[in-house]
């Protein structure tokens, strides 16, 4: 198995590379499938996988539960548990304190490895830096007491928004300390599509400038990178399309753990063989890994030369519109739709008036109020952002209640 020294156990082993992310179980009947994800973890851990990733909000609030009472069966020193807090969530009061001790009560743990602050963006960046909530300061205080043994945080906010965060100050203990320096990995959404779509690459490079150690989630993008592809298969025909993607992140210097959603034992054992047996991609690999990216994400071929702006009577976005327009073709998922949950109605789509000024000075002849018109029917499918949090308060409070 291969190992990265960014990251280790409390008993100071190397994390694995491959990390078990614990956000899409084996369900049967609408349940996680307890018996199979037991089998599953203890063949990860036999195999040398010793990195855990769960969250509050997880499967209704049932990862944790399901991952204490089946790690609780190996020695706690060997393993790395992840957890996050759900600052990202939309609620009327935030609770560090109880849903910290609610965490550990239910993981049946005394620590968490690694604790992170849930999708900082730019939005939920003012929740985590609010002196009132208080949230990093109470976290930063579990650190000292040994229950957080390192702290960092995740996000799908821009690079600008990173930055932001990492450059900010918040007082501590009468001193005035820079994030930058108490954030110890950061998690983040990397595959060779949202290299550029998502200008994943931007926000590595940053951290690296930051020598802030990378854990990788959605290598294969919720298992859009793992469909057949032909060009790819003929390339390498004993291996699995997903495996191109992991092999693709493994080229990364500073990736310390690239996390896989694994539902069942196909999947894991796939994976084991990318990592157990892995070989560098040739060029020939990367050309056409970077021209399957190009494929799927340019369906209008915009360059984000950003002419349209001034000829726009509404002040509307466009090369947003255009940019989300092709991830939404790619696949929507709720991470889009919770952009557009956080700009203003001013701001939105619907706004376009269809006047066209925007066509006339685009270079690329696009039909731009067209591809607006199915951006918004595409965003109407995708669940709201503040209807899912109150679905999932519900159901984290259905646990703390026993119910």
């Amino acid at each position: 198995m291969l190992t990265s020294n960014l990251l280790t156990t409390q008993s100071n082993n190397p994390v694995s590379k491959l990390g078990f992310g614990l956000m899409r179980l084996p369900v049967e009947n609408g349940e996680i499938d307890i018996a199979k994800t037991r089998r599953m973890v203890k063949r990860a851990i036999e195999a040398g996988i010793n990195y855990f990733d769960t969250a509050y909000p997880y499967h209704d609030g049932k990862s944790e539960l399901i991952i204490g009472e089946i790690l609780k069966d190996f020695k706690r020193e060997e393993y790395c548990l992840v957890t996050k807090f759900p600052g990202h969530e939309i609620r009327d009061t935030h609770d560090p304190k109880g849903v910290f001790e609610h965490q550990l009560q239910k993981c049946q743990v005394d620590y968490f490895d690694y604790y992170l602050l849930h999708n900082v963006n730019e939005q939920s960046i003012y929740v985590y830096l609010d002196k009132e909530i208080n949230i990093i300061p109470y976290f930063l205080d579990q650190v000292k007491s040994g229950r957080i043994k390192h702290l960092g945080f995740s996000t799908h906010g821009s690079a600008k928004c990173i930055k932001k965060f990492l450059d900010s100050k918040i007082e501590y203990n009468n001193k005035s300390i820079t994030i930058k320096d108490v954030m110890e990995l950061c998690q983040i959404q990397y595959n060779y599509v949202d290299a550029k779509m998502q200008k994943a690459d931007e926000k590595y490079n940053l951290l690296v400038s930051y020598n802030i150690p990378v854990v990788v989630m959605e290598p294969v993008r919720g298992g859009k990178l793992a469909e057949p592809d032909e060009a790819l298969q003929k390339l390498r025909p004993n291996d699995t399309i997903a495996s191109f993607a992991f092999r693709w992140l493994l080229e990364k210097e500073n990736i310390a753990v690239i996390l896989s959603g694994m539902s069942n034992e196909e999947q894991l054992e796939d994976n084991l063989k990318t990592f157990y047996s892995y070989v560098p991609l040739t060029e020939e690999e990367k050309d056409a890994l970077d021209t399957k990216a190009d494929n799927l994400t340019h369906f209008i071929p915009c360059t984000g030369c950003k002419y349209c702006l001034d000829s726009c009577p509404k002040n509307l976005n466009i090369p947003f519109f255009m940019s989300s327009y092709n991830e939404a073709k790619f696949g929507p998922y709720l991470i889009l739709g919770m952009q557009f949950d956080f700009i203003s109605a001013e701001e939105q789509p619907d706004q376009c008036i269809k006047c066209r000024k925007c066509e006339q000075i685009c270079p690329q002849n696009i039909k731009i109020a067209d591809h607006i018109e199915e951006l918004i029917s595409i965003l109407k499918t995708i669940p709201k952002w503040a209807d899912l949090c109150r679905e999932r308060e519900e159901a984290s409070k259905k646990l703390r209640e026993g119910k």
